[in-house]
């Protein structure tokens, strides 16, 4: 019984990751430029490279913890660790084309390989463990 609850709570530890994601992803062009200026002027930063740098590396960032929380569940749920990878790289692509559908955004490969960068970093940081 413990076990499964285990594998729950990982499940939708993922899950509710996954959302926040897609939370980001929802958000049109202005809003979104919009959070990553506050976040900037909360850095002290400014400038076009510092948001360029700023918005791939939230990219980054929120991929390697998906990895991380994909790898919980994948490990406790006994599935084959390759599984973490797949699911990772096809919610990427899955969240850049949703992002072609809202106001201001476009999908972009180059996202889509900084995620799975991030991805890859998770994994990489949870097989060390």
């Amino acid at each position: 019984m413990k076990q499964k609850r285990q594998i729950l709570f990982n499940f939708l530890a993922m899950l509710i990751w996954m959302a926040v994601i897609f939370s980001f992803s929802q958000q049109n062009g202005e809003s979104s430029q919009s959070l990553s200026n506050h976040l900037l002027a909360l850095l002290g930063l400014e400038g076009e490279m510092a948001s360029f740098i700023l918005r791939k590396l939230a990219h980054w960032t929120e991929y390697l913890i998906l990895a991380f929380l994909t790898a919980r569940f994948v490990k406790s749920a006994g599935l084959l660790p390759r599984w973490i990878l797949i699911w990772v790289i096809m919610f990427a692509f899955l969240d850049e084309f949703h992002q072609s559908f809202i106001a201001g955004r476009v999908a972009s490969l180059w996202d889509v390989g900084v995620d799975t960068f991030g991805g890859l970093v998770g994994y990489w940081l949870f097989s060390k463990k």
